[in-house]
Formats: structure tokens, C-alpha cells, sequence
């Protein structure tokens, strides 16, 4: 019984913290003033959103018109998103192939990854590769990222890139990985909207 009171007490709570979100996010204009009310709030974040990374979001948004959707909210799997200001920023769509070195050896690793930029120059995919590769400790993953992650992230000037370049990339030792990674779409702009999200009931 207490449990049960509790945990009614715990979704009052949430309910009500939700409420309070939702009146203060609703008079929020400025990105000083977003930053301010995340910083207070774990479950209140702010970020940009794009629709290569966040479709769902963006499935009523005029990317011709972006100012027009300035101020709105949607409500998506119990989080609201508030745009506040339109931008543009720089997309690259990468593949990623990478070598856990806790999991294997650096001299397999490395002979692995000889194999793989082997077949991409003989005019594999990395599609094929990870069909092919699937069964090794290699851990594939792709999808468009911001170009200024990128170039920051694996140490890469992606200026003058072509699509299906390779680049070989080692981590820091906290990640203790190394892999390579392939250019699927060059960095290009893309519409983007400062955004700030909060748990909700809705």
C-alpha cells in the first residue's frame, strides 16, 4: 500500500513539475534566457535540432519558411521541443567502422582494417563490409553528424572532401578505439533550429 501511495505522489509530482516547465518554457524567447532555465534543470536541455537527425520534428516544418515556426512546441514520446531561432549549420553523412582495442588485439585490428579499406578500393561498400565484417568484434554505425564534430572528433579537415573518401582515425586513450571512416554525403548546410526540451505529460 505505501508503494502504491508513492508511487502516486511521484507521478503527482512529475505531473505538476511538467505543468510548472510548460508556463515558464512558454515565455521564453531568447537563448540567454533558454540557456538560464536549463542550467537549473536536469531534464530540461537545450540543443539543435535539423531534420537529418531529428525527421520527426520536423514533419510539419516549412524548411523554406523557418521563421514562421519560431516559438512553436511539439510534443513527441513524453518531451516537448520549443524552437526558438532559426540557423543554418554544416551536415557530413560518415560510415563508421570501428575497433573496440579492448575486445581485440591492435595488430588484429589493424590487419582488419587493412582488409576492409582493401575492398573499399576494389569498389565495396561499406554496406558489403558490414555484411561481410558483421560476425567480427568491428562495430559499424552511420548517419549524418556536424561537420565541425566531425573534423574535431577523428582530427580530419574535411574541406575539399569527395564522397566515399576513407579516412584512418585513432581515439584518445579514454576510448581506446581505432577504425576508419567513410565520407557517405559531403558537408553541406542544412536548416537548424536552437531548440529547448523538457519532460512532459503530453
Amino acid at each position: 500500500m505505501k508503494l502504491v501511495v508513492l508511487n502516486i505522489f511521484l507521478v503527482l509530482g512529475l505531473n505538476a513539475l511538467a505543468q510548472d516547465h510548460k508556463k515558464v518554457i512558454d515565455t521564453i524567447n531568447t537563448l540567454e534566457e533558454a540557456e538560464a532555465y536549463a542550467a537549473k534543470y536536469s531534464e530540461v536541455s537545450m540543443s539543435m535540432v535539423n531534420p537529418e537527425k531529428d525527421g520527426f520534428l520536423f514533419d510539419h516544418i516549412d524548411t523554406s519558411n523557418m521563421q514562421q515556426h519560431i516559438g512553436e512546441t511539439t510534443n513527441f514520446f513524453g518531451r516537448s521541443t520549443k524552437l526558438l531561432k532559426d540557423t543554418v549549420i554544416s551536415m557530413v553523412n560518415i560510415q563508421v567502422i570501428a575497433m573496440d582495442l579492448s575486445k581485440v588485439s591492435l595488430e588484429t585490428a589493424e590487419l582488419l582494417l587493412k582488409q576492409m579499406k582493401k575492398r573499399l578500393a576494389n569498389e565495396e561498400t561499406y554496406w558489403d563490409l558490414r555484411k561481410k565484417y558483421g560476425h567480427t568484434s568491428a562495430i559499424f554505425s552511420s548517419g549524418p553528424e556536424l561537420t565541425s564534430v566531425v573534423s574535431e572528433k577523428y582530427s580530419v579537415n574535411l574541406v575539399n572532401t569527395q564522397e566515399q573518401n576513407v579516412y584512418d582515425w585513432k581515439m584518445d586513450e579514454r576510448e581506446n578505439k581505432i577504425g576508419i571512416f567513410i565520407v557517405a554525403k559531403i558537408p553541406h548546410d542544412v536548416p537548424a533550429f536552437y531548440s529547448i526540451s523538457y519532460n512532459s505529460n503530453e
